[in-house]
This record gives structure tokens, sequence and C-alpha cells, in this order.
């Protein structure tokens, strides 16, 4: 092994990720937002509100619990999301959730890992907090599986 992968291996550290969040209202309204400070991100100004989802771990017997988006906290005000959660905007909305690498979201990248959610329903909504519950979109849902249908060959009819 050559000296130089030695020194590059010892020096290497992992990147730090950013998860950004974009939440997209049945009417197509937009709202950008991701907890920690605002940044900006492909032309997108993601606002600074304290969230977190939570159960959104995969496992081979299933996952029994939904995804839980918890946006706001004790010391945000979130009385500017009222008229779109009142309007019933945001239920049957879009959730998209994004993992970008520091790295890239300093250098403006477009590298990022997207998951996407159906916002299923607003579970409880205060001045301060907010929890929606969310859904995965299953790809079985627009699948079909192709088929040859049998047909019997055609004997052609004789009278005797």
């Amino acid at each position: 092994m050559p000296d130089i992968n030695i020194e590059t291996s010892q020096s290497l550290s992992p990147d730090a990720e950013v998860t950004l969040f974009r939440l997209i209202t049945r009417g197509g309204t937009s709202i950008y937002f991701k907890s920690g400070p605002e940044v900006t991100y492909l032309g997108n100004t993601y606002e600074s509100v304290p969230c977190a989802l939570s159960a959104e771990k995969k496992s081979a017997e299933g996952n029994p619990e939904r995804p839980t988006l918890s946006i706001g906290g004790d010391d945000s005000d979130l009385i500017l999301l009222k008229p779109a959660l009142f309007s019933g905007e945001v239920d049957g909305g879009t959730l998209e959730k994004y993992l970008v690498e520091l790295d890239d979201l300093k250098e403006d990248n477009d590298v990022k890992i997207e998951t996407r959610y159906r916002i299923k329903q607003v579970q409880d909504y205060n001045r301060y907090k907010i929890n929606l519950v969310l859904a995965r979109f299953t790809p079985s849902a627009s699948t079909t599986i192709p088929y040859v249908k049998y047909l019997r060959p055609a004997y052609p009819y004789v009278d005797l």
C-alpha cells in the first residue's frame, strides 16, 4: 500500500449532514424550514424553526408507528401558518426531507438524499407547536404487474 494512502486515511473525518424540510400544501405553496440557523440552499431560504422527525426507522418486521413531524417550541410563534392549517391545505400535502452534506450546502451543490412523505393529518396545533402525522409513499400503489393474457388458439370451424 502506498504511503500516501496511509497518510490520507488517518486524516479522514466524517462529513456533517444538515436536514432541510420543504412542506408543499395542496394548493402548491412551498414552505422551507430547518432546525438551527437560517440557510440558503439552491436559491431557497430555509427558515429557522425548531423541528424534529420521529419514528422514521424501517425494520423487516414492519413499522406500525407513523412518522410524526413536530414543528415549533415554547419560544416560537407559528401564527403565520394558521391560515394554511385552518383552510385544510396542509392535510394531504407533501413533506420533502433533504439530507445534505455541509460542504455541498456551503458550495450550493445540488447533491442531496430526498425522502418524501404524504401529510396524513394535522394531529394537533396550538400557537407554539404543530404535530403532523406522515405516511410514506409506497411504490406499490403506482406499480402494475405485467402479464400476458392466454388466448386459446383459433381452430377453423369445419362443417361436415
